[in-house]
C-alpha cells in the first residue's frame, strides 16, 4: 500500500464533494 495519510484521502473526498455541489 502507498504511504498516503488518511487525512489526505479525507481532504480529497471533501474537495470532490464541494466541487460536485457547485
Amino acid at each position: 500500500m502507498n504511504q498516503v495519510p488518511i487525512n489526505t484521502i479525507e481532504i480529497i473526498a471533501e474537495s470532490e464533494n464541494e466541487a460536485m455541489e457547485i
